[in-house]
């Protein structure tokens, strides 16, 4: 999952024109040991392992919209992990955010980020393969209703309609960004 997400920060920085990009995802990792200053986030090992393997293989590999295939596979395996399905099925919750308002503030802010990343740059990675934002908005709604119907059949998950709106939500708005973006080169360049 981090060796994933690495991969796609040096995506997102190549797209930005962050020059050169290959520096600054390694220079992203020193913020790593950052982390030992909130309360409760440690990084563990395995997160090193993964920014590091993804930074390194950013730095040799490149930016690569293949990364996206890559990405759908991780969402799932989040999605499912441990993978231990129990016979009788939770109910299914229509409430968006229902699961983020009773937790607490400081851990669902930190999971509505997280999921805001996954996500966001999911539907970007996949709008670069398919050049068509709703095709990649679609395809990465429809993965995550998938896994919240099969959360039904894990314990301690909530599964709620929440993430595929939320992706929704993510795809309209990166589509909007991108829509304002070229309006304004348009105007500023009337050639």
């Amino acid at each position: 999952s981090a060796l994933t997400a690495w991969l796609a920060a040096g995506q997102l920085m190549s797209a930005a024109a962050w020059r050169p990009a290959r520096l600054w995802i390694l220079l992203s990792l020193l913020l790593i040991p950052a982390q030992v200053f909130v309360l409760t986030r440690q990084p563990s090992p395995a997160e090193w392992a993964g920014a590091l393997a993804g930074a390194i293989i950013f730095c040799v590999w490149g930016a690569r919209p293949a990364v996206a295939w890559f990405f759908i596979a991780i969402l799932v395996v989040r999605g499912l992990a441990p993978f231990q399905f129990t016979p009788s099925a939770q109910p299914f919750t229509w409430i968006p955010f229902q699961g983020f308002l009773e937790t607490s503030w400081q851990a669902g802010i930190r999971f509505l980020l997280e999921k805001v990343f996954y996500y966001g740059a999911c539907i970007w990675l996949l709008q670069r393969l398919t050049a068509q934002w709703w095709q990649s908005v679609a395809l990465t709604s429809a993965v995550l209703l998938a896994i919240e119907v099969a959360q039904r059949w894990l314990p301690g998950r909530t599964p709620e309609v929440t993430d595929p709106l939320l992706a929704i939500v993510l795809g309209v708005g990166l589509w909007a960004l991108r829509e304002s973006k070229e309006r304004h080169v348009t105007l500023s360049n009337p050639d």
